[in-house]
């Protein structure tokens, strides 16, 4: 049987109805759909009430075609490139596995694009682009970034250049500062030094006047103290000179 009639049989040969659980009307949302065995005295496990539709053998599909995809292929589960080597993709397709990392599920899905193999999973290809975009802007940016600093390369030289020469001239005026600072402090310690050699000068000439001033004084008392002695001698003197 070839692969286009399975496919029509799988999708148009034996449509099986929607098999419904028991209690879902009563449960209000909190049971799920999904069939269940009804219980030991259930009515619809007897088959005398709720004519519904369940699983009987009758809804069974041959055995060529079970299992298989709706493409009509058979499908299996990779996890390695040693899985993925195995698989001939005239009959079988491929699910990736969801355990494995991202790196391992790119190579996985190249070499099954190479190989012509389809995959079955929904989002698989649209996940590994979603990356590789990512991964292309980023790219893309570091580029952008690489072009535009070459192209920025003469003019971050010239303001480097501007920088180096503020930077210069900033240090010169400080230096210029410095030594203005220095020459008045020089120039203050020297007027200091002969303010200082004059006052000593003024205190030598002004302690000689002190001598000097004492001695006369002493000249002076001596003087009238010895004037204080004659002063009889000189009246007796006048006195004969008058007779």
């Amino acid at each position: 049987m070839s692969l286009r009639n399975k496919a029509k049989i799988l999708k148009t040969g034996i449509r099986k109805p929607r098999f419904m659980r028991v209690g879902i009307s009563s449960s209000h949302g909190r049971l799920d759909e999904k069939w269940r065995l009804p219980g030991i005295h259930s009515h619809f496990r007897r088959k005398t009430e709720f004519p519904h539709n369940r699983p009987n053998i009758g809804y069974k599909q041959p055995e060529n075609l079970r299992g298989l995809h709706p493409s009509g292929l058979r499908p299996i589960w990779i996890h390695n490139l040693k899985e993925l080597e195995k698989v001939d993709p005239k009959t079988q397709g491929i699910y990736v596995a969801a355990q494995i990392g991202a790196k391992l599920k790119t190579k996985i899905v190249e070499d099954a694009k190479k190989k012509k193999i389809k995959i079955f999973n929904p989002k698989i290809n649209r996940k590994i682009k979603i990356k590789k975009v990512k991964k292309e802007i980023k790219v893309d940016k570091k580029e952008a970034d690489e072009k535009n600093d070459v192209g920025k390369e003469p003019v971050k030289k010239e303001a480097e250049k501007i920088k180096e020469s503020a930077e210069k001239k900033n240090v010169e005026k400080e230096d210029e500062k410095n030594k203005d600072k220095v020459k008045k402090e020089i120039k203050e310690s020297a007027e200091k030094k002969t303010v200082e050699k004059e006052d000593e000068k003024n205190k030598d000439k002004v302690k000689k006047e002190i001598k000097v001033d004492k001695k006369e004084i002493v000249k002076k008392e001596d003087d009238e103290k010895n004037d204080v002695g004659k002063e009889p001698v000189k009246k007796e003197v006048e006195k004969s000179i008058k007779k």
